[in-house]
């Protein structure tokens, strides 16, 4: 069956549906960029950007301060380093593992600080102290040394495959523990008779 040919008018009215769909596609994609929050600039995330949020993380900032400040999202920044484990992402994790040092600084200053009150140095105190003790476990950490060393020789059975473990009892391992005489369970021993049972006899 011969398919039947556009007319010029149904060529012309196809032809505006289409550029209608383009044209509501462009609106809604401009609309889109519009609405998007001044802080959602992800776009801009380049060299430069990354060089400015190592370095400030360097110095002990964090990726929500730095991003704060730079109108960027934190997911952005943590998206890039996902996506880039072995270049941003390593070099992020150096530079917030690096700002531990800023942290201990911090710790140090924080008891004569006049802009906080006393609870609240308490609690960056102790926050700080956290952070530089489970991210810097070698520097900041707790050390522990073990002096003396243990002698004790433990015997460990041989469970080799197919081996037959012999658990009968030896003679000398069948006397009674709860009586002083030591006498074998099973031995033979006549009972001490009572009163009553020799007048029986």
């Amino acid at each position: 069956m011969a398919r039947r040919k556009l007319t010029n008018r149904q060529k012309t009215d196809t032809a505006k549906k289409y550029s209608k769909v383009e044209k509501m596609n462009k609106l809604i994609k401009q609309m889109a960029d519009e609405n998007l929050s001044p802080t959602e600039r992800w776009r801009l995330l380049g060299p430069e950007m990354k060089a400015i949020i190592l370095y400030r993380c360097h110095g002990g900032e964090t990726v929500k301060s730095v991003c704060r400040d730079l109108g960027l999202e934190p997911a952005t920044v943590y998206m890039a380093a996902f996506k880039d484990k072995e270049g941003f992402g390593a070099d992020l994790k150096d530079a917030r593992e690096h700002g531990q040092h800023a942290l201990a600084d911090t710790m140090l200053e924080t008891p004569f600080r006049t802009d906080l009150n006393s609870q609240d140095k308490r609690l960056l105190f102790d926050a700080c102290k956290f952070l530089t003790k489970t991210r810097g476990r070698e520097t900041y950490g707790d050390k522990v040394e073990l002096s003396g060393q243990v002698d004790t020789n433990v015997a460990l059975p041989n469970w080799a495959f197919g081996q037959v473990i012999d658990a009968t009892p030896q003679a000398e391992q069948l006397t009674d523990q709860s009586s002083d005489n030591g006498v074998p369970i099973d031995a033979d021993y006549e009972e001490e008779k009572t009163p009553v049972d020799r007048k029986g006899d």
